[in-house]
């Protein structure tokens, strides 16, 4: 699977530790996110956080570990970006597995 960019993302909701969250993104890549607030409609706030690369051995070394868990091959849509969503209190406690919480997407390399 050829992937030009990798993209790691979780949503912090006001009820959850970001440090947690912050531990769970760091167990499936080695790179500081980036922090983003958006406002809820209630008047609550949530951060995202997101890592992305495009360095091609870490990528390899990612896709590697999740291949295991999904079949990426599966998670490929027709124009060959990889979508699919990891549970995020698994990663926490340093365990892989599909579910909700954090988002990986790739974009084809062309």
């Amino acid at each position: 699977m050829h992937v030009g960019t990798l993209c790691i993302e979780a949503f912090v909701y006001p009820t959850e530790d970001e440090e947690k969250v912050l531990k769970a993104l760091e167990y499936l890549i080695d790179a500081k996110p980036s922090r983003t607030e958006a406002s809820l409609g209630f008047g609550g706030k949530i951060t995202i956080l997101r890592v992305c690369t495009n360095d091609a051995e870490q990528i390899d070394s990612i896709l590697k570990r999740l291949g295991g868990i999904v079949n990426l091959e599966g998670c490929v849509d027709r124009d060959g970006n990889l979508d699919f969503s990891l549970d995020k209190q698994r990663a926490f406690l340093g365990q892989l597995a599909l579910g909700k919480g954090i988002k990986v997407k790739s974009r084809k390399s062309r």
